[in-house]
């Protein structure tokens, strides 16, 4: 499925102006967060955000309403940038999983 070019270059603008910290994952290398409902050892927690990080929330929230339905639900977003994963498989999720790639992308 194709998002507008609109969205795309909105996202990545959001993406831009968040101060992304450098990513916590053992198998992910490069710059990321998750917005949203996660689990933090044994406590649910919710990442408090600034206003660049709601702004790129809001946009990807609306951009996933947009490409599946509202009557797909979700609890969290990974944002990613610079980023270089190591094959995996993430756990602990209850439904499917959506992924979506924007950005200038080289050798790749």
């Amino acid at each position: 499925m194709v998002v507008k070019e609109a969205v795309v270059k909105q996202l990545l603008t959001a993406v831009k102006d968040l101060d992304l910290p450098p990513s916590l994952r053992p198998l992910v290398m490069g710059h990321g967060l998750c917005f949203g409902l996660r689990q933090k050892g044994d406590s649910p927690w919710v990442e408090t955000l600034e206003e660049s990080g709601i702004v790129l929330m809001r946009l990807a929230t609306a951009t996933v309403s947009q490409m599946f339905g509202r009557g797909f639900t979700f609890t969290q977003i990974q944002v990613n940038a610079n980023t270089v994963s190591k094959l995996h498989r993430d756990k602990n999720f209850l439904n499917d999983s959506v992924l979506i790639v924007v950005g200038d992308f080289v050798g790749g």
